[in-house]
């Protein structure tokens, strides 16, 4: 299920274990060096790098207990993107990508910049992603698991965690 769920996302804005309870993880700040991001994860987090295409994609993950903790964020090649033009442009790439139902989306601000939160539903998983979009830089947080567990602690504290650094 979640390497599904995983490889749709990867593809779509281009992985998937370790399968053991996510509380006996020790939480990790994660913070790649230039990338302009922070978050903290329920373990040490996989990295790969997807590209060249437009972008080149940069992907850190933890796979814990059928639940996918993911960020992803790519600089665009074409320089500063509007805000609500490639927002709505993300949502319907990703529901197309997981063929899900957006069941909620709220737009807000993440450390000053344009920020939209989505749960999907989506073939047995629920998405729970933050999507912030800074000048010419895209940041996705992404907590994928069964039904029910986006509104874990485990999935609020991670998505909770990110904030944009200085690149």
């Amino acid at each position: 299920m979640i390497g599904r769920v995983a490889s749709v996302l990867l593809l779509l804005l281009g992985v998937s274990g370790i399968f053991s309870p996510v509380s006996a993880q020790q939480w990790t700040r994660y913070q790649p060096q230039g990338a302009g991001y922070r978050i903290e994860f329920p373990g040490s987090p996989q990295r790969q790098t997807q590209g060249p295409s437009i972008a080149t994609q940069y992907v850190a993950f933890v796979e814990i207990d059928q639940r996918l903790f993911m960020t992803m964020h790519q600089v665009s090649a074409f320089g500063t993107v509007l805000p609500e033009a490639g927002m709505d442009a993300a949502r319907q790439a990703v529901l197309r990508g997981f063929q899900g139902t957006l069941r909620d989306e709220e737009r807000l601000h993440v450390s000053g910049a344009p920020a939209r939160r989505w749960i999907i539903d989506a073939d047995n998983a629920v998405v729970l992603m933050l999507a912030v979009l800074k000048r010419d830089r895209f940041y996705q947080v992404m907590y994928s698991g069964p039904p029910g567990t986006e509104t874990s602690a485990d999935a609020g504290r991670f998505v909770a965690s990110f904030a944009l650094t200085d690149p």
